[in-house]
């Protein structure tokens, strides 16, 4: 389990807190049912590779933010088929709710008209349809259903959906008469005596009836009958379960109202393409000619904003619900679907875009869009403190041994044992973290490791470095290799700064002050977070040789923010760097105190509102931040008199526009993963933006930096200096000060060894020939360097 779902589900259960997103709703939904129950909501076809690819299918694309705009002010109301509901998110069909919770589907119902949007009742439902419409008389109701014969069996069931006031109906194409396999008898399951499916045009009454019962009076589904019901009802006609183009194409040919893309959720046909991949093709053929709708999959609001991104109308969820109503009946519904609202709105804000009807494909790119080639990440390591006590117990006391102890192909430790004292050498940045694990507290080290909603930005950062190879040139000479370089004008001995983070004195009693210190020895800037719990002045203060840049959010009014500016100038401060990612209360709540249990001291003096309250939790902190602008760019460029840098920037568009507004630099970052989930990888994102600016200001970038030969990487694709958030907390939790500093050598020594194997002896020689990405050698292509290779040859 990743650290933010192991937080979340924490925060939801063990803690006792509100679940916080919809898997943390899953595990609960798993303790508290019946195993029968859970069984059945979980069901798949066959292997469950359908179901499976749903799910991961999201996690194949990346969002492109745009920032600097005004988000203050969130709208996700839109419309389908002409009725006005406040979220894009509905309620896709499904059976047997009250098996799941006492409020059964009127329960479901009722979350749904509470949230002002739409619910497809399921034919396969226990609570006859006129007793729906009836307990919730407001609300959106469409209903599901199977082609039955004959047909005079079916109209008469149309006039009863039509006299009970559903909006549509949605027939369900991807269903076939006796095709479900063994899993849908009551057998497999241990229905209770009590279900019934009264909701059939042929409805099973009898008590001992299975799901396999209910589903022999399917019948197959032609394009005829869809004429026909088109043409005896009134009501709009929803074709669900529609996969590629061509029956998209046919689906408006015969009149259809709507085409809704689904695989069942992966419970009929196992082995098709997952839904939010066949979206594209199937909204392509429609041509808005009607709306399309999608589900399957769907867990995040980034998993909505993506569908809506590749053109659906609006998003259903399925198996969601059901883990709400399963917790606490309508009420946990409607919790599902404030998280994903919550998170729906989050992502809006963080991508640039307030309205339902602005979100459109140029926010959403496949993975491929930066490579076609990825590669897993590695698995779990032998902790440090394993290794010593296994060293200590083979090494003899009066010998003095030093050996190289791998702990995976990442860790290894250099341990000296001398008469009965094991003392160790950390050699590279992952050894480093498994240090820290074992030296924080625990609290602290999550922290540490936090990254938003699933950790897929996160985890990316990490792995997206491993989708590039170096392209070594030899027979040079490299006896001597120079890593200085200098950021804005400065001159710095390495070309590694130190990104923000706060908290550093829950890490170690040197906090900020201790990691200041190993930046000022390794003569290379450290940026200082705003939400260090250490006063800016007492940091200059201290480390008054250190070069220091300060990290700031916008807040308003304007003259609170220029008091601060002046405050951050007279303190000796040689740049502003403002982080245009972080939008006002988009954090979740695992940032909150009683998630973390920060310590009492935790205060945030570098605010322009100063936090000061003990109890402060850091979204008190992030309470005061505020949309930022262009406008506000504009402004502070006019009122500082040091350099600004715009931390956050992702994409071409906003670069070219950072350059036009003035900035002295742009930060490549997307906050270490911890603002928007689903953005692509720094690495990844860094060219298109060194294209755009054409060196016509620096360029920086952080965010999943481990070696050195990510270090030269990210120099090679154009960025002037490369920092580091994480790896820096993990020296500094395990020695402080010179635990940072060794971190910063263990760094720079790889940077070197990397420098001189691959040819180049400055930094400033380091360019885009070295590098190239994986594919390169599947599909070689020219070298994309400056050299030329006839002419170097003569």
């Amino acid at each position: 389990m990743s650290v933010p779902t192991e937080l979340l589900t924490r925060a939801a259960g063990d803690v006792g807190r509100t679940l916080v997103n919809v898997y943390a709703y899953k595990d609960a939904a798993k303790r508290q049912l019946d195993p029968d129950a859970y069984m059945f909501i979980e069901a798949v076809q066959t292997a469950g590779q359908t179901h499976g690819e749903n799910i991961e299918a999201f996690k194949r694309f990346r969002l492109r933010p745009r920032f600097l705009r005004d988000v203050s002010v969130i709208d996700t109301s839109t419309r389908i088929l002409g009725h006005s509901i406040k979220i894009p998110i509905g309620i896709s069909p499904s059976g047997l709710h009250k098996w799941l919770h006492p409020e059964g589907t009127i329960g479901t119902a009722s979350a749904a008209a509470a949230k002002n949007t739409v619910m497809i009742l399921a034919g396969a439902t226990t609570t006859p349809l006129e007793e729906l419409t009836k307990a919730v008389p407001d609300a959106l109701l469409w209903m599901q259903m199977y082609m039955a014969k004959p047909r005079s069996v079916m109209l008469k069931f149309l006039r009863r959906v039509e006299a009970a006031g559903f909006w549509a109906i949605v027939l369900s194409l991807d269903e076939v008469s006796g095709r479900r396999i063994p899993w849908y008898s009551r057998d497999a399951y241990d229905i209770p005596d009590w279900v019934t499916f009264p909701n059939f045009p042929k409805p099973v009454t009898d008590r001992r009836a299975t799901t396999a019962d209910f589903l022999e009076n399917v019948d197959t589904v032609t394009w005829e009958d869809v004429d026909w019901l088109k043409k005896f009802t009134k009501l709009p006609i929803i074709l669900k379960g529609i996969s590629t183009a061509e029956d998209a194409e046919l689906a408006v040919h015969h009149g259809a109202d709507a085409v809704f893309v689904s695989n069942h959720g992966g419970r009929t046909i196992d082995g098709v393409p997952a839904t939010i991949d066949v979206l594209p093709e199937v909204v392509r053929a429609v041509r808005g000619r009607c709306e399309v709708y999608v589900d399957g999959g769907v867990r995040t609001g980034r998993d909505i904003f993506t569908a809506l991104a590749l053109g659906a109308r609006a998003v259903f969820i399925g198996r969601p619900a059901l883990y709400g109503l399963a917790i606490n009946g309508a009420k946990g519904v409607q919790g599902v679907l404030d998280v994903l609202t919550k998170e729906l709105e989050s992502i809006m804000a963080l991508t640039g875009v307030t309205r339902i009807d602005e979100i459109n494909s140029s926010y959403v790119v496949k993975q491929s869009h930066y490579d076609n080639v990825s590669r897993p990440s590695g698995g779990s390591t032998l902790s440090a403190c394993c290794a010593l006590q296994i060293l200590f117990l083979f090494v003899p006391p009066s010998r003095r041994v030093t050996m190289a102890v791998p702990l995976n192909l990442m860790t290894i430790l250099l341990v000296t044992c001398t008469a009965g004292n094991v003392t160790c050498r950390l050699v590279n940045v992952r050894a480093y973290k498994d240090a820290a694990e074992h030296q924080v507290d625990p609290d602290a080290f999550i922290l540490m490791e936090s990254a938003y909603a699933a950790g897929l930005t996160n985890d990316d950062n990490l792995n997206a470095y491993k989708r590039f190879r170096l392209r070594p040139r030899f027979l040079r000479d490299t006896s001597h290799i120079d890593t200085c370089t200098s950021a804005l004008g400065y001159p710095i001995d390495i070309p590694i700064g130190i990104s923000p983070s706060g908290l550093h004195k829950w890490f170690h009693p040197e906090g900020t002050i201790g990691t200041a210190s190993a930046a000022a020895a390794k003569n290379t800037v450290m940026i200082l977070a705003q939400v260090t719990t250490t006063p800016l002045e007492d940091v200059t203060k201290a480390v008054p040789d250190a070069l220091l840049w300060m990290q700031m959010y916008m807040t308003k009014p304007r003259s609170v923010m220029l008091k601060f500016v002046r405050r951050v100038e007279e303190a000796g401060f040689k740049a502003i760097v403002l982080s245009v990612d972080e939008v006002r209360r988009r954090r979740i709540s695992w940032s909150k105190r009683n998630v973390y249990n920060l310590p009492d001291w935790v205060t945030f003096p570098n605010l322009p509102y100063p936090v000061t309250d003990r109890r402060a939790t850091v979204d008190d902190a992030y309470d005061n931040v505020f949309t930022l602008t262009w406008d506000d760019v504009d402004w502070l460029k006019d009122v500082s008199h040091i350099p600004i840098i715009l931390k956050g920037i992702l994409t071409a568009e906003d670069a070219e526009l950072a350059v036009r507004h003035g900035a002295d630099a742009v930060f490549v970052s997307n906050h270490g993963g911890r603002t928007l989930d689903g953005g692509p990888a720094t690495i990844d994102a860094l060219p298109e933006v060194v294209r755009a600016v054409r060196g016509r200001c620096d360029v920086y970038v952080d965010g999943g930096v481990r070696t050195g030969r990510d270090v030269f990487t990210a120099l090679a694709l154009g960025a002037r200096a490369v920092f580091i958030g994480r790896p820096v907390l993990h020296g500094l939790a395990t020695n402080g000060s010179q635990g940072v500093q060794d971190v910063l050598d263990i760094l720079t020594n790889e940077l070197e060894s990397t420098m001189a194997l691959t040819g180049v002896t400055r930094v400033d020689d380091i360019n885009s020939s070295y590098v190239v990405r994986q594919n390169y050698y599947n599909y070689p292509v020219e070298s994309s360097g400056d050299s030329d290779v006839t002419a170097e040859c003569t």
